[in-house]
């Protein structure tokens, strides 16, 4: 019988995110899977469209309100409507969820900047499409050379 050794935490991390903001810690949770879903396609749209998918105002709104749960509303009932704390909350939640602690943490330090970020995301793309970079940092080719065309010749013996 195949036993996993370490507990959830310790092999997956927590399954909360803390966001200090003024003189509160906003805390979300887990999503629930159609979330997580949800936000692997958006992801996964991003990974193949490359830099940036632009979203509409609706759209916008239910990536917040998908990536920070309950807190989206927490957020409003505590007064902060504005969009530039709903934007850097949900962005880093939603960092959080398709990405790691790592990615989420760079975003909000940075104070929302998305540059922050750009070598992650792309390292995470490059992880989804299989793509291998050698030492060089070129990407690896699928397609084989040809062989060779020249042949080998035996000598007439005499």
């Amino acid at each position: 019988m195949a036993k996993l050794t370490g507990s959830y935490e310790e092999q997956f991390g927590d399954d909360t995110l803390e966001l200090p903001f003024r003189d509160k810690t906003y805390v979300v949770r887990d999503p629930d899977a159609e979330t997580y879903r949800w936000c692997m396609q958006l992801a996964k749209r991003i990974d193949n469209e490359g830099e940036a998918v632009v979203l509409d105002d609706d759209g916008e709104q239910e990536l917040y309100e998908r990536a920070l749960g309950p807190v989206f509303d927490e957020l409003q009932e505590d007064g902060h409507t504005g969009g530039k704390v709903l934007q850097r909350c949900g962005i880093t939640a939603f960092f959080w969820i398709v990405g790691s602690v790592d990615m989420a943490d760079k975003y909000w330090a940075s104070g929302g900047d998305p540059k922050a970020v750009r070598d992650l995301v792309a390292n995470r793309a490059s992880r989804r499409s299989g793509s291998k970079t050698g030492a060089s940092g070129a990407k690896a080719s699928k397609t084989r050379s040809r062989a060779s065309t020249s042949t080998t010749r035996t000598r007439a013996t005499a």
